[in-house]
């Protein structure tokens, strides 16, 4: 199943760090060589940990990569700023997004000496910053920490003299994990003891092939971006404290989290690579569903539990393709027993849906 994810109508001016507070007086004043961009954001998130505007402030900026290039679909890191006689670009810098209006990007200019001509710039972004790249700036790879959002702005093109400006739309590249939970009575409570960590395995690496496609191929068909992401290099996360950007769940919860059982308590978080759902492994020559994400829960009285997470756009329906962009709430209920199950169910970011499951005594 391709997924389409939506883009905002908000479309936000950016800048870079050095000069995000010059704006411009006139859109369609050439008389500088200065470079301008725009850009735009997917859906609105609504906790802190991914990025939560559709427009940056200067309280909650969009720091970012952008790269520059006057060579589509390769974006080498050098010292070409447009500044000599044949215009070249080539060149890695950073940037502040801070507000709504339209404003300079610092640090690079259209050739002075190449206007009757101008040549294509082709930019390209990535949040947060601190993205490689390979020699040939082909392919840029970012490690992520599971608490911050990632997203990428494919290929754009500007021209001296040309309106309107760049407009680099940001895409999420990851799935938002959410994780709620409760006991069934007291006696569970007291069983299990207090919950003291609660951890899920994934890839935690990202990179994206620069040479493909450019903004306009993945407009007109969201799901090519897929096809130029990927994930690697396992690893065992632990999830993030609810309404936290960077403490994790024991470090928030250091003598433990007592469990409630009033209703489900959103205790947890993490920002994890996508997969393909549903996720098979061939046991005995039939392939057998074996869960999306694998989750291990610590608590006070109880061995560590690893149990698998199914994904469910519903509770009759099975969540299936890439969760690039879903945000998955994960529902446990703390129960007495001998026996450990879980499920999920996708919400938007886009909605994925919600995952819900039993941790048996």
């Amino acid at each position: 199943m391709r997924l389409k994810l939506p883009l905002t109508a908000i479309i936000a001016m950016l800048a870079l760090t050095a000069c995000n507070d010059q704006t411009m007086n006139d859109a369609n004043d050439f008389s500088d060589y200065n470079i301008y961009l725009a850009a735009a954001l997917e859906s609105p998130t609504i906790t802190r940990a991914p990025y939560t505007l559709t427009a940056p402030t200067i309280n909650k900026p969009l720091h970012a990569d952008v790269w520059a290039s006057t060579t589509p679909k390769q974006f080498i890191d050098g010292d070409d700023d447009g500044s000599t006689k044949d215009g070249t670009i080539a060149m890695h810098t950073t940037a502040n997004f801070q507000n709504a209006g339209p404003q300079l990007l610092n640090g690079l200019i259209y050739s002075k000496d190449n206007n009757d001509n101008p040549y294509d710039i082709y930019f390209s972004a990535m949040y947060p910053e601190g993205w490689t790249c390979d020699a040939e700036g082909k392919n840029a790879t970012f490690d992520f920490d599971g608490w911050q959002d990632v997203m990428f702005a494919a290929q754009v093109t500007g021209r001296y003299g040309v309106t309107p400006w760049p407009t680099l739309y940001f895409r999420h590249l990851l799935t938002w994990l959410r994780i709620e939970i409760k006991a069934e009575n007291n006696e569970v409570a007291e069983a299990w003891g207090a919950v003291k960590n609660i951890k899920i395995k994934s890839n935690s690496s990202v990179t994206i092939d620069l040479s493909k496609y450019t903004n306009n191929d993945l407009t007109s068909t969201p799901a090519r971006l897929d096809e130029i992401l990927s994930y690697d290099t396992p690893k065992t996360f632990n999830a993030y404290a609810a309404d936290t950007e960077n403490t994790t769940f024991a470090a928030a919860n250091a003598t433990g989290y007592k469990l409630l059982t009033d209703s489900y308590h959103h205790v947890a978080y993490l920002l994890c690579a996508p997969v393909v759902a549903p996720v098979t492994e061939i046991k005995e020559g039939t392939p057998v569903e074996v869960g999306e994400y694998q989750i291990t829960i610590e608590t006070e009285k109880r061995n560590p539990i690893t149990l698998p997470v199914f994904l469910r756009r519903n509770e009759s329906e099975r969540f299936s393709g890439s969760t690039r962009g879903y945000q998955f709430t994960i529902q446990l209920t703390f129960k007495m027993g001998d026996n450990i199950t879980i499920s999920g169910i996708p919400y938007d970011w886009q909605t994925g849906g919600l995952g819900s499951g039993n941790l048996y005594e």
